[in-house]
């Protein structure tokens, strides 16, 4: 909230302000390496994380909170990342801030195997790991 408020701020009139986020976990191949990870938590921790802002109606309130910026359109962004193989895939994923914490409490290799695990069934036959997923990019425009 903090960040589009002071990127509302320092926008010229008629500007725009630019957020993007995950869509939904059920939208994104990269929500099957997360709820891997969530599934090391004998109690998952609260929020969303990578996926916080990612709910109907979460990025719309960013932009409501912030006076002098409106919302103009959000739209649906396909992004896809492609991997030479399952090991340059697991490597790629444990290498995002989100898996930072879980190795810290549980060790890299249950991460890594984690991770492992939700990647397999992304694996073509040549051995490439193709991830489909989807962000929301919201635009405002500086009133």
């Amino acid at each position: 909230r903090m960040a589009v408020h002071e990127m509302g701020r320092v926008c010229e009139a008629d500007g725009r302000v630019a957020v993007a986020v995950w869509d939904e976990v059920g939208e994104c191949d990269l929500g099957r390496v997360y709820n891997a990870v969530l599934a090391l938590f004998a109690e998952p921790p609260r929020g969303r994380g990578v996926f916080a802002l990612s709910a109907a109606g979460k990025i719309e309130s960013l932009f409501e909170s912030v006076p002098d910026l409106r919302l103009d359109r959000i739209e649906r962004v396909d992004c896809r990342s492609e991997y030479l193989s399952l090991d340059e895939a697991v490597t790629g994923q444990m290498s995002a801030g989100a898996t930072q914490r879980p190795v810290e409490i549980f060790g890299e290799e249950a991460v890594r195997r984690a991770v492992r695990g939700a990647l397999e069934p992304l694996v073509a036959e040549d051995g490439r790991v193709v991830m489909r997923n989807r962000c929301r990019v919201a635009v405002g425009v500086k009133v």
